[in-house]
């Protein structure tokens, strides 16, 4: 496969009579050869205007729209979560925080968790060995100084390559705060409108519940993660939570649960 995709690099190079640098490779002009090169070459001789990566031994060519709701920040939001074609998709992709990889069995209990080799003692989750604030969390006191997810434990960054992240706690509450939220349906599938008060532009966001323990509680609420983790209480992360209800009202917030729940990932990059 490799050798088959260099000829075929070496081909498309003299086909689309690229500038000089493209003659030796080097496609984003950083002085260094290496995979995102190849990665801007895709990109250029198929046309698409969004990122593209390469994934082991196979060519993986993805586009995945964004939208500006011209919010302070210019964060760009994604029109899918994680794993869906389409705004309303379900795809039953739910991660812990900080995982990469959905759990095949649909177990989301702590111990099972990535970064955790402990319990629950009192009413804390002990045996954290990454992200931990707080010695009192860690397994043997241990302590980091990371409040928010690096790329390697990004699904967003995972899944969709360099450009995507999962929004952080401060994007979440922009989007909170800058936004009109209306509940409605898509193809039957309950959830909210997000529309921007600046421009036309919206996005739809799912209601699809969450994973804990072996139970999903899909009912009135979404739940989707952020990539902050709460300081004060490192055995949880924040996530935005909304529900709709005929009785009670909507209900939209930035709030915090324990890291090992499933929860849906809406990606965002920077303008």
């Amino acid at each position: 496969m490799k050798k088959t995709f260099f000829s075929f690099l070496m081909l498309a190079l003299v086909a689309t009579g690229a500038r000089a640098q493209l003659l030796v490779g080097d496609m984003n002009g950083d002085g260094v050869l290496n995979v995102s090169d190849i990665t801007e070459l895709v990109s250029t001789i198929l046309g698409n205007t969004s990122e593209q990566y390469i994934s082991g031994d196979n060519i993986v060519v993805e586009n995945h729209d964004f939208v500006n709701l011209g919010l302070t920040s210019g964060t760009l939001w994604a029109t899918c979560n994680i794993g869906a074609t389409q705004p309303e998709e379900f795809g039953n992709f739910y991660y812990a925080w900080g995982e990469t990889a959905t759990h095949p069995d649909n177990m989301y209990y702590w111990a099972d968790y990535k970064y955790c080799n402990g319990d629950i003692v009192g009413d804390r989750w002990v045996g954290i060995k990454k992200y931990c604030s707080d010695s009192s969390y860690g397994i043997a006191g241990y302590t980091d100084d990371l409040t928010e997810l690096e790329s390697v434990d990004d699904v967003a960054t995972a899944k969709w390559g360099k450009g995507w992240k999962i929004p952080t706690r401060e994007q979440m509450q922009e989007l909170v705060d800058e936004c009109e939220w209306t509940y409605t349906t898509l193809n039957g599938q309950g959830g909210f409108t997000v529309a921007s008060k600046v421009n036309s532009n919206s996005i739809f966001l799912p209601i699809l519940g969450a994973r804990w323990s072996d139970y999903l509680q899909i009912g009135s609420a979404g739940y989707y993660w952020s990539s902050t983790l709460r300081t004060d209480a490192p055995s949880n992360a924040y996530n935005l939570e909304f529900t709709y209800s005929n009785n009670y009202g909507n209900y939209i917030t930035v709030s915090n649960m324990a890291r090992s729940y499933g929860m849906q990932i809406r990606p965002v990059r920077a303008k």
